[in-house]
């Protein structure tokens, strides 16, 4: 999953996601991991992508992400 530079103890909607993953990850005995993008902004956001992009699935919270998951799709095919 991959958060701004809040993370996922924000009390809030990443922390609900979070825990989401989490269940689905136990369930499917597969693996889950944050990626705390270090600032607000898309480059950061689309770094963080490419880190996590090795682990098949990411998934991402809140139109912060929107242009970040739109210039990765036009520019990479494994992002959809």
């Amino acid at each position: 999953m991959i958060t701004n530079d809040i993370g996922v103890a924000d009390r809030g909607i990443y922390q609900v996601v979070w825990q989401g993953v989490e269940k689905f990850a136990k369930e499917f005995s597969c693996s889950a991991k944050v990626y705390i993008s270090g600032e607000k902004d898309v480059e950061f956001y689309e770094k963080s992508m490419m880190d996590a992009v090795t682990d098949n699935v990411i998934v991402c919270t809140g139109k912060d992400f929107e242009y970040a998951v739109y210039n990765m799709q036009r520019m990479k095919k494994r992002f959809a």
